[in-house]
């Protein structure tokens, strides 16, 4: 992650240029909807759970980022993870 320091700075830093994750979404976008697809789920309403979990998933990295990574890179994929597939209400015990 040290060595890619100024990529992720341009990315994900105070003065990030929205094109990058713009590019990354249309990226990853279609990989998630190829796996859905196999999965034989609908992709009409699925296109918008992606684009909130890939947006909230960048809005973390960002944060953890201007932060000055204040948690490890292993904490962060785990919040990630966490968030992913518990939810942010369970997480915080409200459900």
């Amino acid at each position: 992650m040290n060595q890619n320091k100024d990529y992720f700075s341009v990315i994900f830093g105070k003065r990030r240029d929205p094109y990058f994750q713009d590019r990354i979404k249309k990226i990853v976008r279609p990989i998630i909807l190829e796996y859905i697809k196999a999965k034989g789920l609908s992709d009409t309403y699925m296109i918008y759970l992606i684009e909130y979990q890939i947006s909230a998933a960048f809005g973390v990295i960002t944060l953890w980022f201007q932060r000055g990574e204040d948690l490890s890179k292993e904490e962060l994929i785990q919040l990630l993870y966490s968030i992913s597939n518990q939810g942010i209400y369970n997480m915080l015990g409200l459900f």
